[in-house]
């Protein structure tokens, strides 16, 4: 019998085989480009080659969102500033603390919640502290200390340790615009995130322990696990002046497709103000306020540019209290939030730490404190 036909079905099956070679090694790539690509979306354009993948972290309490954000209520009377939800669930946290507390905050001054860091000091909870320096020298840092609670500051860093932010047991991380102050609760517009996430919390200890065991302030390591996905939520967590903040906040701006609405307390940062009025520009709804004092103070930059352009963004408006707010939202889906105050001073030499968080749900209460803020302000 010819062999022939063997041989000639020998190479067909080998050039089959080949074909469907290219064929899962294209759909691998194209698979791979896709990956990049929407990664690249999801970072306004990044060039970063490799792709970043987010965590899963299906995290959520007694069948609660894993994400709860609270607001002071500062209409100047203690006992409203006492009954805070932001003061509440600070303290509970601290007193229900079994193993952990790690604070890295730039000011503290409330009774409640120094009694409640010794108590768990006391009850064989690690507490430690991480603070600025020009704030370490006062009668609650050293109350503290005085308690044998290790607190750690700046020392030798030209900006400031400017991150207000706890974790509890590894599990749970609260962060925000609120310093634990007082005057903060009565007078001043914050906004304070909890966030049940061991993930975060693992991002945020790494940043702790960056600052309190190894003493480095200002630029350091870039976070590990910068996009997690929280339950259904998917969060963004970044420091500065590890991370490049500003640029992902412009990127960010560059890609809403709808509205910009922010509150800041100090704004100096010509560039995001450029990608804010670029936008309004391009006929996106643009709204803003600024805390006035700060724009009296000579930190007018952003204020400068977008009066020259007659947008609308206004000053607060308020008389006893100060707009402290560090937010964006964009396209009423997303917020940018934290402690990073939108300046080259935050994204250059302070340390800071910022969340970007993608869910509609949590936008629109945040939507509620920047409405009420641009009613104060005179806005329509």
């Amino acid at each position: 019998m010819s062999k022939k036909p063997l041989v000639n079905r020998k190479m067909w099956n080998l050039a089959s085989i080949s074909i469907i070679g290219v064929i899962v090694v294209a759909m691998l790539g194209c698979a791979w480009v896709q990956k990049v690509l929407n990664f690249d979306a999801g970072l306004g354009g990044s060039s970063s080659s490799e792709p970043e993948v987010a965590v899963e972290d299906d995290s959520t309490t007694n069948g609660q969102s894993a994400i709860t954000v609270y607001f002071t209520d500062p209409d100047g009377s203690s006992q409203t500033a006492k009954r805070s939800p932001v003061l509440l669930e600070t303290v509970a946290a601290i007193e229900n603390a079994q193993t952990s507390i790690e604070l890295a905050i730039y000011d503290i001054n409330i009774r409640e919640i120094t009694s409640a860091l010794i108590n768990a000091h006391q009850r064989g909870v690690q507490v430690r502290i991480v603070t600025e320096s020009e704030n370490y020298g006062d009668g609650t840092m050293a109350e503290l200390a005085d308690a044998g609670i290790v607190v750690e500051q700046d020392k030798g860093n030209d900006g400031l340790m400017h991150n207000k932010f706890m974790v509890v047991d590894g599990q749970v991380v609260f962060t925000g615009s609120w310093n634990m102050n007082f005057g903060a609760l009565r007078y001043d517009y914050n906004d304070w995130i909890k966030i049940q996430s061991p993930t975060l919390a693992a991002n945020y200890q790494a940043e702790f322990n960056e600052m309190f065991d190894k003493g480095i302030f200002g630029a350091g390591s870039q976070t590990d696990n910068p996009r997690l996905q929280i339950g259904d939520v998917l969060v963004e967590n970044y420091f500065a002046p590890d991370d490049g903040v500003a640029q992902r906040i412009v990127e960010y701006i560059a890609q809403a497709k709808n509205s910009i609405h922010f509150l800041a307390f100090s704004f100096t940062h010509r560039e995001i103000a450029q990608a804010m009025l670029a936008q309004y520009e391009n006929g996106l709804v643009l709204k803003g306020v600024i805390e006035t004092r700060t724009v009296e103070d000579g930190q007018s930059a952003a204020w400068e540019i977008f009066t020259h352009a007659e947008a609308p963004v206004l000053l607060d408006g308020l008389a006893d209290s100060t707009l402290h707010e560090k937010m964006i939202i964009l396209d009423s889906e997303t917020i940018i939030t934290g402690s990073f105050n939108f300046t080259n001073s935050a994204n250059n030499r302070n340390d800071e730490n910022v969340l970007i968080i993608h869910d509609k749900s949590l936008a629109l209460q945040f939507l509620n404190e920047f409405d009420g803020a641009w009613r104060i302000a005179g806005g329509e």
